[in-house]
């Protein structure tokens, strides 16, 4: 009987550091740059193209901004906040807004990659989406699993879209 015991001692050991050793080589492989500072590019905040229609009147301006974002400006909600703000504080020293009379226009889809937000240093380092979003998946397996398995089958969708032929 003391035998059986330690067998399984012995396997449950085994498992118990594989399970700790592939959990340390994830941290390690998510994590291996920590020691590198994401910086947004402050020279992308400058405004290097502006057209003016019409002349000013002072009753009021629509301003549109095309925005040059970089991975890094997507890792948390204060790094993007700042990079808009410094686009819009160029705008203001350059006298394009009026104070409560200025209604500024961004992209559609600017706060798309928003959904990348407090992902680890892989995400915003990766060169592809492709590896982006392999680094996610590592990162959130249950969640992923769980909306894989809910989503419909490639057949279904198929079916169910009008364009389709």
């Amino acid at each position: 009987m003391a035998i059986y015991i330690r067998k399984y001692a012995i396997i449950l050991l085994i498992g118990f550091l594989l399970c700790w050793g592939i959990l340390g080589i994830r941290y390690s492989w998510l994590n291996d740059d920590l020691g590198k500072p994401l910086t947004s590019s402050k020279s992308s905040q400058l405004i290097s193209h502006i057209e003016q229609f019409g002349t000013q009147s002072g009753q009021g301006n629509l301003l549109g901004i095309q925005p040059w974002m970089e991975p890094t400006d997507y890792r948390d909600g204060l790094t993007f906040r700042n990079k808009l703000a410094g686009y819009l504080k160029t705008a203001r020293d350059s006298n394009l807004i009026i104070p409560n009379k200025t209604i500024v226009i961004l992209p559609e889809y600017l706060g798309t990659w928003l959904v990348a937000m407090n992902e680890p240093t892989r995400v915003y380092t990766a060169s592809t989406i492709q590896e982006a979003m392999t680094a996610m998946v590592i990162q959130h397996p249950i969640p992923f699993w769980q909306t894989y398995r809910a989503a419909p089958k490639a057949s279904v969708i198929k079916r169910s879209t009008p364009y389709s032929p």
